[in-house]
């Protein structure tokens, strides 16, 4: 994801919508991908229509931890509402 992010130039998603999401590992202390992405996405153009949203996976690969697969489709369900 980074190597495709740092090839995006300014105005290149202009008239875009975009939203970003990460997986995550359930730590005290984790990154913050998906708003680094959003911010990446914003930079080239495109409009962010969500909020930013981290998936909790089990162990350091997945699959994603119970109920996250709700919360992922609810997100996406709640992006095509407001569009």
């Amino acid at each position: 994801m980074g190597k495709f992010l740092d090839t995006l130039i300014a105005g290149q998603l202009e008239g875009k919508k975009a939203a970003a999401f990460d997986t995550r590992v359930k730590l005290f202390i984790h990154g913050d991908a998906a708003k680094k992405i959003a911010k990446k996405l914003e930079e080239a153009g495109a409009k962010i229509v969500a909020d930013s949203q981290g998936f909790i996976v089990q162990g350091k690969e997945g699959p994603l931890l119970d109920g996250e697969v709700e919360r992922a489709a609810e997100w996406a369900a709640s992006i095509k509402r407001n569009l």
